[in-house]
């Protein structure tokens, strides 16, 4: 039976005075805790670091590189791992330990996101075996069109970005080395997206500006801790304000103002001499990772390599990529596969040949009659790469052009002629005649029978060229040839003899 009094309990009205003293107590330990186990303002630099790893984890994912799942949970995981550790007194070895252990098992549970299995356990399992098989294929020289081993290395990249740059923060005090190397990663992540989310950059400059605003506080707070003088608890918390309201000014001004491309021949060269090592490494990584998507989705990716000629899946549409207009229809091939072979399409060897403008980049081959034709053209996609197909033969900037090394025929000129059948008509019957000539040339032997054509009496490489010029001269001229040379027999007369043959057009 209820009364009065119980009704009167159930009525709303302000919290009793024991309720708000063990919520206040409740928070008030909290606080407590997590101010003995680091100071208020490496729980504000914590947070600053934060914001500019998920900047840069947001840039990488909207990036698209491939089918990677998003690296902001390795990045906030290597975070925090470097930031207990830094609160801990662990010796170096231990550090280390405690880093790459704990690195492998989220980098393989983080990348094995596409690996078969029904939890994490077993995708890890096969990530492992998986990256093992890629391992081999990069030593044997094949290809490789499996995406597991690239996100597992990509989320190790990940953790070590994530630890490296909070462990070296904490250590030192300086803003410069979580913002120069995020930076980097930032910016040249963005390279590939020229022009796009650039929102990411200036929202990574906030947490920037913010962190150098702090950080030099803290530095300042341990120095008067040092010297005991005391000091707010929030001081901590009204850098951030005060960094804040002057970061904010700037990156919204920096973001409205247009921006000039600096253009320098010079600089260029600098870069491109800085990256020269990872220019080497390209060949390669389109072998290893050529089942990864690029990060342009649907357009053109990059050039054809030696070994393969797309990189990325390929997906055939009806979208034009290119116009052309020209007086005449010329197609060429960019680049010839002429043999596929486990290690991928095989091309023809070709060089790299660098054009000073307004130069002749080749002779030009003899020719009956030249009419010079132009070919405008027109890329219908978005693209910073031309790629012009055929042969160049000048250029009005400069530039580096790939052509194809010239054809090299090896003629035996002793043993069996059955390689020659392989050659064209014209190389053929020119391997033929020289062969016929120099046999006509050799000594023959008391018997007056002819000696056979082998290495031993194989005549001079002058005898050779004389022979070679001479057809050439009798091709030309439409006259037939003689060449002619004197030998001692080896049977001890010494009569000079004169031999002879007779090259035809």
């Amino acid at each position: 039976m209820s009364t009065a009094t119980d009704f009167l309990k159930n009525v709303p009205g302000p919290v009793p005075l024991d309720e708000m003293e063990d919520s206040q107590s409740w928070f008030g330990a909290a606080g407590e805790q997590l101010d003995r186990f680091a100071p208020v303002y490496d729980w504000v630099s914590f947070l600053i670091l934060t914001w500019m790893m998920v900047a840069v984890g947001w840039s990488v994912q909207l990036a698209g590189w491939g089918d990677l799942p998003s690296i902001i949970p390795t990045l906030l995981l290597g975070m925090t791992a470097a930031f207990v550790v830094s609160r801990l007194n662990f010796n170096w070895v231990t550090t280390v330990v405690y880093a790459v252990g704990l690195g492998l098992v989220v980098a393989f549970w983080q990348g094995s996101a596409q690996a078969s299995g029904a939890d994490p356990v077993t995708r890890g399992i096969d990530s492992f075996a998986r990256l093992v098989s890629w391992v081999e294929t990069a030593q044997s020289g094949g290809i490789s069109t499996d995406t597991v081993p690239f996100a597992t290395m990509f989320m190790a990249a990940s953790w070590l970005v994530g630890y490296g740059v909070t462990a070296l923060t904490f250590r030192f005090k300086s803003p410069w080395l979580p913002t120069v190397l995020l930076s980097i990663v930032i910016l040249t992540n963005l390279s590939y997206r020229h022009g796009e989310h650039e929102v990411t950059f200036f929202l990574f400059l906030v947490g920037g500006i913010i962190l150098f605003a702090h950080l030099t506080t803290v530095r300042r707070i341990e120095r008067w801790r040092s010297e005991g003088i005391e000091y707010s608890k929030f001081l901590g918390w009204m850098t951030v304000q005060d960094g804040l309201l002057f970061a904010l000014p700037i990156v919204l001004l920096s973001s409205l103002l247009p921006v000039w491309e600096p253009r320098s021949q010079q600089l260029n060269e600098t870069w491109d001499i800085f990256r020269a090592p990872f220019y080497a490494l390209r060949e390669p990584a389109n072998r290893l990772l050529a089942g990864v998507d690029g990060p342009v989705k649907g357009k053109l990716l990059s050039t054809p390599s030696q070994s393969i000629a797309f990189s990325g899946p390929l997906e055939l549409s009806d979208e034009p990529l290119l116009l052309v207009r020209s007086k005449y229809v010329i197609n060429y091939a960019g680049r010839v596969y002429q043999e596929y072979t486990s290690q991928g399409w095989l091309t023809a060897s070709n060089a790299n040949v660098k054009a000073e403008p307004r130069t002749a980049l080749t002779l030009a081959p003899t020719e009956l009659e030249r009419e010079q034709v132009g070919l405008v053209y027109v890329p219908l996609v978005d693209t910073r790469a031309v790629m012009p197909a055929g042969g160049v033969f000048s250029v009005d900037r400069q530039t580096e052009v790939q052509v194809l090394n010239p054809l090299h025929w090896q003629i035996p000129l002793t043993g069996s002629g059955g390689l020659l059948s392989e050659m064209p008509r014209d190389l053929r019957d020119l391997a033929f005649a020289i062969r016929f000539a120099l046999v006509d040339l050799v000594p023959t032997s008391v018997a007056n029978q002819p000696v056979r054509l082998n290495n031993q009496l194989l005549t001079s490489p002058g005898l050779v060229s004389e022979v070679v010029q001479a057809l050439k001269t009798a091709t030309e001229t439409g006259e037939s040839r003689i060449v002619w040379v004197e030998v001692v027999d080896s049977n001890g007369d010494q009569t000079p003899r004169r031999l002879e043959t007779e090259l035809l057009p």
